[in-house]
């Protein structure tokens, strides 16, 4: 056996017992001939992964793991998020990683789809969670969703069952865990046509601004690791490629489309060089200007996986055949305040150029945030709607809507009752209406206090750099002691809300501008490092507010 069989062995391992729980609930809910199945995709950082206690040995058969959780628990804060750094598609030490369902982080309520799985319990739906390495290409967790897991899904629920899960059957992606639907609903296997329907919430189909800011800055709740370590932790996940800004071909094809939007137009590229906000910095296709490059050279970043990144995310962006787009919908949440649109998520960045010696932590980033426009904090409006999607699909909710939470909001869960064709009766909560018991929201720390608190804990981890790592997590430990479980909690949810967003956006320094009305005139592209170059063109449009 193989790595790779041996970790898609242990990965079903993970959902046989996922569809035992299917299974249960079931045959526990009332008879009814008209069920409906969801099948939940978790957003990046949304799955819960578990980690091999000790390294895979190629060519010896037989070999059995006991699992602990590398993402997310206490151990976040001692060190885990150094084991989640990968070498190509394997574990850095050759470990076996998984996908055990969605995260669930009590302590520090960071329960980002608790309340949904209830609503749907609440409905009788019956739900299934398809966890999934986020690290990895989209490419492989479709595969492995579509060829190993649905035919022993199936399987298993038609024995124990009696009945077809596919009767009524429907894909749910949030956030990046849309993007995953959308290749599913791509793919020539026959099986993606018995699907009822495919629905996105929050999606990026066109990338989103913090990403790229991780490839020169780390991640600055996890830092205290040492910024170079973690930007290196993050290059090294191919997963997160996709997720960049639109490249340039992209935006040409779907320029007019995405600036038609009435309400939440997308009227520019959004990534551009900082020397000339004329010129295009494609994210896919990265330029140099004679010694300056655009990404770091000596920190891990995959500049040979920026291909790939960019093959995968154009099949994101493409269009579905008619019939399999009158099944897609696309959910996106603006976040409103006092009957107004928010101007609270970034709409676009500008891009120095860098030397090929530059170190994170060390070197100032050379992305900048531009500008801000309506969105969930995280995804632009313009983004989490693909424009090829049948306009009576889009689905745009407004009001007190945060990205990592949007599954477990009121607005989100009526607006899938309606996708779904719920039954009046079904559409409330058996003995009281949704919102009478709906779980109230875990505080959080404020940015300020947890920007604090993480600052002191690198300081900490920087000063016993030199020494064990048993003395570097002794010395973490009694940092955390100072504070209360109480504190500790609400600063690691205020880390998971903000977890997606940019430093500017952490740091409560975002801009506050909104993009001008379009110029009438299209961008020059730089010359890439690799590919084809493509040339900008010019058009006119009416100028549009966002």
């Amino acid at each position: 056996m193989t790595y790779n069989q041996a970790r898609d062995h242990d990965q079903l391992g993970m959902l046989e017992a996922e569809i035992g729980r299917y299974i249960n609930r079931y045959l526990a809910s009332p008879p009814n001939p008209n069920r409906r199945t969801i099948i939940l995709f978790p957003g990046g950082l949304g799955s819960k992964l578990m980690r091999a206690d000790s390294a895979y040995q190629n060519g010896i058969s037989g070999q059995v793991f006991n699992y602990d959780t590398a993402w997310i628990d206490c151990s976040i804060l001692t060190g885990a998020a150094l084991t989640l750094q990968m070498q190509g598609d394997v574990d850095s030490e050759n470990k076996i990683v998984v996908a055990d369902g969605f995260v669930h982080f009590a302590l520090a309520g960071i329960r980002p789809y608790d309340d949904f799985t209830q609503w749907c319990s609440d409905r009788n739906l019956d739900w299934i969670v398809f966890g999934w390495d986020w690290r990895r290409r989209p490419g492989h967790t479709v595969d492995f969703f579509l060829n190993t897991f649905m035919p022993r899904f199936r399987q298993r629920v038609q024995a124990a069952c009696g009945a077809d899960p596919m009767q009524d059957c429907t894909l749910l992606g949030h956030s990046f865990g849309g993007m995953i639907v959308k290749l599913i609903m791509n793919d020539a296997n026959p099986l993606v046509d018995q699907f009822k329907r495919a629905v996105t919430v929050g999606s990026p189909f066109y990338g989103y601004a913090g990403q790229v800011h991780r490839y020169f800055e780390g991640e600055s709740e996890l830092n205290f690791e040492g910024t170079a370590q973690i930007t290196r932790v993050i290059s090294s996940m191919r997963g997160g490629y996709v997720l960049l800004f639109l490249d340039k071909a992209t935006y040409d094809r779907d320029c007019d489309r995405l600036a038609s939007d009435p309400d939440y137009p997308l009227n520019a590229y959004p990534s551009s060089d900082s020397g000339s906000g004329a010129t295009v910095a494609d994210p896919f296709n990265p330029a140099t200007l004679g010694s300056k490059v655009r990404y770091p050279k000596n920190f891990g970043f995959l500049g040979a996986e920026l291909a790939p990144a960019d093959a995968a995310y154009q099949d994101v962006a493409k269009p579905l055949s008619n019939v399999r787009n009158g099944k897609f919908f696309n959910i996106r949440a603006v976040q409103f305040e006092d009957g107004a649109a928010v101007n609270g998520t970034v709409n676009s960045i500008r891009w120095d150029w860098i030397s090929k010696n530059f170190t994170p932590g060390t070197d100032a980033t050379p992305i900048h945030d531009e500008y801000v426009c309506p969105g969930d904090g995280v995804i632009p409006a313009w983004s989490a709607r693909l424009v090829s999607t049948l306009p009576a699909n889009v689905r745009t909710l407004t009001g007190d809507l945060d990205h990592m939470d949007l599954m477990n909001a009121t607005e989100i869960q009526d607006e899938l009752a309606s996708i779904l064709g719920l039954p009046q009766m079904m559409m409330m909560r058996r003995g009281a209406p949704p919102r009478a018991r709906r779980r109230l929201k875990k505080k959080a720390a404020s940015p300020k206090t947890a920007a604090t608190f993480f600052k002191g804990l690198q300081t900490v981890r920087a000063r016993h750099a030199s020494k064990s790592g048993l003395i570097q997590e002794q010395a973490a430990r009694r940092y955390l002691a100072k504070y209360t479980i109480a504190e500790l909690s609400q600063i690691m949810r205020r880390a998971f809300i903000d977890a997606l967003k940019t430093p500017s956006q952490k740091l409560g320094k975002a801009p506050t501008k909104t993009p001008p009305p379009p110029s009438g005139r299209g961008y020059p592209q730089e010359t890439p490092v690799k590919g084809p170059q493509t040339r900008g063109r010019k058009r006119k449009r009416k100028a549009r507010r966002s």
